[in-house]
Formats: C-alpha cells, sequence, structure tokens
C-alpha cells in the first residue's frame, strides 16, 4: 500500500480552468528527492499533532501546550537548517504570506508586552498602582506572558503546515488522514460513554457532563467542535472521491470495485461521527457541523456545475431526514436541552452585558491574554459578583477583545477572514483539487458561527486542527517540475 503522505514522483499540474490538465514528470535532484523526504515525514507530525493534540482534555493545560510548542519550535528549526543545506535554491511557500504572519506575530508580542509592561505606563495619570490593584497590564501578567508562548507555536505550526501541503497528492494524504484521526476519536468517545462506564481516556470517573460523549475533552461543546470540524473535512473528502472522473468510471465495473468500497468506508466514517456529535448533546456543536455539511454540499455541486436549486432542495431534505432520525435514535438528550435553549441562555446573556461593559473601560489595551476570568472578577467588581464561576467569556470574539483589546484582539478574527477568502480564490480557479479549499471555507464559516456564543476554538487541541485544514486549504500547489516553486502563480 502507498504511503499518502509520501511524495510521488509524478503529479497533475494544477491549472486554471482555461487550460487542460497535464502531467508533470519531476526530474529532482539529490537535494530535492532529501526535501521531499522530509516533508513527508513533517506531513506526519502535522497529522499527529492535529490526531494526539487531544489526548487528554484537549491540551487545555498549560504543561502540554508549552510541550508541543516546544516541539513544534524544534521541528521548525530542523526543517529550516536541513531544507537550506538540501535545497538552497528552494523558495519557502509560507513567504508568500508573510503579510498575514507579520500580523499575527502582532498578538504574541503584545501578549508579552501586556505581562511585562507597568500598568503605570498605560495609566500614567493614576496616582498608584495600589489604586489599579495591579502591577502590570495584564490582570495575571504570567498567564499572558505563557499565552504569547502558546499563540506563537501556532504560527510556527502553520508555517510547517503550509510548507508540506503544496503537492496534491500529500495535502490529499493529510486530510485523509488527520480525517481518519477524528474517526477514532468519535469510536473512543462512544466505548468509553456506552461500554466503560462513561469514563475519562485516563480511566478516572467523570464528574461533569455525565452522560454525554467527551472524548479525550472535559467539555462537551469543545469535543462537538473537534468532532464537527472532521465531519465536515471528511465530507468534503468523501465528495471529491464521488465526483471524481475516475470513480464514475468505476461504478460501471460493478459494485465491489475498489474506489466504491473507498468512498462507502468514508461515508461509514462521517456517520460514525455523526453518531459522536449527537452523544455529545452540544446544540451548537451539531449546528455548527451540519452547517458546515450544507455549505460543503452546495459548493462541491456548484464546481461539479450541477443545479442549485435541486442541491438546496437535496441539502434540506437530507437535513431533515437525518435530523430526525439522529434525534430519535441517539441524539434524545440534545432534542430535551433544545427546548430549553432560552432559560439557559440568560446567564450567558448576563455575562455578555458584563463583558462588553468592561471592554469599553479598556477598549485598547485589554485586561490580559488568557487572563479573563481574574480580569473579570477584578473589573467587575460587585456588579459581577454573581457571575464569578464563568472563567470564560463564552464567545471568542467577546474573549479576544476582552483580553488583548479591539484592536489587536481583532487580529485572528481578520486573519481567519483573510483565509477564507484566500480558500475562496483558490476554489473559484481551479478545475481539480478544490477539495481541501471547500473544507477550509465550510469550516471556517461553521466555526466562525460556533464561536460566537462558545470557547471551543480557545481550546488548544481545536486551535491545532483548525490551522492544519485552513492550510490545506489556503497553500498554492507546486507546478512540478519548475524550479523556483512556481505555484498558483496568481495570487
Amino acid at each position: 500500500m502507498t504511503d499518502p503522505l509520501a511524495e510521488t514522483d509524478r503529479d497533475i499540474e494544477l491549472v486554471d480552468e482555461d487550460q487542460p490538465a497535464r502531467i508533470a514528470i519531476a526530474a529532482p535532484n539529490a537535494g530535492q528527492a532529501a526535501y521531499r523526504r522530509m516533508n513527508g515525514y513533517v506531513a506526519g507530525y502535522i497529522v499527529a499533532s492535529a490526531a494526539f493534540c487531544a489526548v487528554p482534555v484537549g491540551m487545555n493545560r498549560p504543561v502540554l501546550w508549552l510541550t508541543w510548542v516546544a516541539l513544534t519550535a524544534l521541528v521548525v528549526a530542523i526543517y529550516m537548517a536541513l531544507g537550506r543545506r538540501m535545497d538552497p535554491a528552494r523558495l519557502l511557500i509560507s513567504w508568500r504570506f508573510w503579510p498575514m504572519f507579520a500580523a499575527a506575530f502582532c498578538v504574541p508580542i503584545w501578549a508579552a508586552l501586556q505581562g511585562l509592561l507597568p500598568v503605570t505606563i498605560a495609566f500614567p495619570a493614576a496616582p498608584s498602582t495600589a489604586d489599579l490593584a495591579q502591577m502590570r497590564i495584564s490582570v495575571l501578567p504570567s498567564a499572558s506572558v505563557l499565552a504569547a508562548l502558546r499563540f506563537a507555536g501556532y504560527i510556527l505550526f502553520m508555517v510547517l503546515a503550509i510548507e508540506v501541503s503544496a503537492r496534491t497528492s500529500r495535502a490529499k494524504g493529510i486530510g485523509t488522514w488527520i480525517f481518519w484521526a477524528i474517526v477514532l476519536h468519535a469510536v473512543w468517545a462512544l466505548i468509553a460513554l456506552n461500554l466503560l462506564g462513561d469514563i475519562h481516556i485516563w480511566g478516572a470517573d467523570k464528574s461533569a457532563y455525565l452522560g454525554v460523549a467527551t472524548g479525550t475533552f472535559v467539555n462537551r461543546n469543545s469535543f462537538a467542535s473537534f468532532l464537527a470540524m472532521g465531519a465536515v473535512l471528511g465530507f468534503s473528502l468523501l465528495q471529491d472521491r464521488i465526483d471524481n472522473p475516475s470513480r464514475r468510471r468505476a461504478r460501471g465495473q460493478g459494485l465491489v470495485s475498489s474506489d466504491l468500497m473507498d468512498a462507502a468506508l468514508m461515508g461509514l466514517g462521517v456517520a460514525v461521527i455523526w453518531v459522536a456529535l449527537l452523544a455529545t448533546a452540544s446544540r451548537m456543536g451539531v449546528f455548527a457541523a451540519g452547517l458546515g455539511m450544507v455549505i460543503s454540499f452546495l459548493l462541491m455541486r456548484i464546481k461539479a456545475r450541477a443545479s442549485l436549486l435541486r442541491a438546496l432542495f437535496i441539502a434540506a431534505t437530507a437535513a431533515l431526514i437525518l435530523g430526525v432520525v439522529g434525534v430519535f435514535t441517539v441524539g434524545q438528550d440534545l432534542a430535551w436541552r433544545s427546548f430549553f435553549i432560552d432559560r439557559d441562555s440568560v446567564g450567558r446573556a448576563e455575562v455578555y452585558r458584563a463583558v462588553l461593559a468592561q471592554i469599553a473601560e479598556r477598549p485598547l489595551l485589554g485586561h490580559g491574554f488568557d487572563a479573563f476570568r481574574p480580569a473579570f472578577e477584578w473589573a467587575g467588581g460587585a456588579a459581577t459578583a454573581a457571575l464569578t464561576t464563568w472563567d470564560r467569556a463564552h464567545s471568542t470574539y467577546l474573549s479576544h477583545w476582552f483580553e488583548l483589546g479591539l484592536i489587536v484582539g481583532s487580529i485572528p478574527i481578520i486573519l481567519c477572514l483573510l483565509c477564507l477568502l484566500r480558500a475562496w480564490h483558490l476554489l473559484r480557479r481551479r478545475s481539480y483539487d478544490y477539495a481541501l479549499p471547500v473544507a477550509t471555507v465550510s469550516v471556517i464559516l461553521s466555526q466562525g458561527v460556533h464561536s460566537t456564543v462558545d470557547f471551543s476554538l480557545e481550546m488548544p487541541a481545536n486551535v491545532v486542527l483548525f490551522l492544519a485544514i485552513v492550510a490545506l486549504g489556503i497553500t498554492p500547489r507546486h507546478r512540478t517540475g519548475h524550479r523556483q516553486h512556481k505555484a498558483d502563480s496568481r495570487p
């Protein structure tokens, strides 16, 4: 069996719709061949990070994500050093995105300054720092400095993911392996819930979210977001297999062709993820997954030049049937919770009002990256005394603005929008290899909606998975056999 992460000497060159596709045969020298092998190893690291960063607790412990950041920095350093030695003429693909990376680095730089700069610099008119009840701009300086390291790790991981996603076969292989890793997460979640007595992965009984699937996470909504991204990615790859001309030709070979079996197996994987997703009883997680899959289906149908009205009718009908069947088979708890959505949203609305008021008090400076809970209690005083158990804003947008200020806190949001536009551009231009841009567009939109009312993308494991999928969808593909890696020449 051929390793899907390995680069091949033959690959389909991506061209625009007004040009014919052709097979380009590479004739690499020893340095280029070694570079390709190294890219294969690093691709394995990307898959391993997306799969194992969720084990355990969604990597939501400083010792876990600090270890991952250190390992990622080491991999980047080795990759850059060996790459320069193997093929000095090779240009880094990530350099094409240097304005976005420059903007992204503003976040950890500002977070570190929040933890290091005296608060008197921010409030020179204050008679003393005692009047401000803190010594640094951040209410929790050490947390902000550590958060700066974590965000820097995300940037380095994105560099690696872009560098190894420039070959069509390898990019699809990475996406496929990530999808199957998430299927295994779904299988474990169902086993732990139904066969092992609802336990954590380390064997202890759960103290919260009893009776619902949480997988290797603690919070069901965060796990549902993880599953939702996997479902959208897998569904996009499944449609690519069905729409592929070689797959359509295989239908005439009977029901047991390898291509059809491959598509059927991937469809089964998507179904397993959905069973686990319904078992989480996460309302927004299920909605985000459904939204992402509908967007993916419509985009793939449009690229296949199918009727948009027919595609809308099929999507609506399938969503209704699958929703009803799913709720009445494994999602009864989800249905029950949906009836009480108004009651559950009252407390969250109070938090939103308090957070918005506190953002207005420090709109530019913020209260400190990763310092929401102490800052929320300190800044709110008696007015929010009843809400001190809320350790997150339950909206990633509000969290960024509260912790980093409106300017720096908007940078991650703007970068996601730019990646969305980049993936959309590639989706429109390509006649081939558009499943991954479709997955990226669908994941960004669905997770963007989910993030308005939850904090799932504040979990490090979810961020790593999100970045891996985004990198697969925004990276230009190499034109094999061309030096200086002339890829997707138009921006």
